[in-house]
């Protein structure tokens, strides 16, 4: 079996192991992302900074969600396409009386 560079979306972000590229966040980890945000912007900017990157993930899922769906789409319309048989053309009636 040839490698053909492609990934499977199934696939994407993790390592060839199966594991997870960045590995799995735990509690302490999060705590101190969280303090070093606290510490970086202080507490009046973190709730802003927080809704901010909130709003971003959202709008990037829902981007995502509406390329992934058209693409699915497209490639719908084009697996019709191929196993719909083109018509034949129909040959004019001519009437000889």
């Amino acid at each position: 079996m040839e490698y053909s560079g492609a990934v499977p979306c199934s696939q994407i972000g993790h390592s060839p192991a199966g594991k997870r590229m960045f590995g799995s966040l735990g509690f302490p980890e999060l705590m101190m992302i969280f303090l070093v945000a606290l510490i970086v912007f202080g507490p009046r900017k973190l709730p802003d900074i927080g809704r901010t990157i909130g709003k971003a993930l959202g709008e990037f899922r829902r981007a995502t969600h509406d390329l992934k769906s058209t693409l699915e789409e497209e490639v719908t319309r084009e697996e019709i396409k191929q196993i719909k048989p083109p018509e034949p053309p129909q040959s004019p009636i001519v009437n000889r009386d």
